[in-house]
């Protein structure tokens, strides 16, 4: 943000205009890349799911999706 900013700022002598059409653009930017990760996470939870089913939950995630425990001497009860 600062770099985008600082183009406006010591850039070629444009003034304050300059410096408000560079955080418009931080804005657009900001926006565009929050609008896409909504997608993919809306995709990506309509497809395969977000959350992993309660018994994964339960037993420990290590052990769900790698088959060990990642400390063997902790568990809970």
């Amino acid at each position: 943000i600062w770099g985008t900013l600082a183009v406006g700022v010591f850039g070629a002598n444009q003034g304050l205009e300059q410096v408000g059409i560079q955080a418009a653009v931080i804005g657009v930017a900001g926006i565009f890349c929050c609008i896409g990760a909504a997608i993919i996470v809306l995709l990506v939870k309509a497809l395969v799911g977000l959350r992993v089913s309660e018994a994964e939950e339960a037993e420990g995630l290590d052990i769900a999706e790698h088959g060990t425990s990642a400390y063997a001497d902790f568990s809970v009860k």
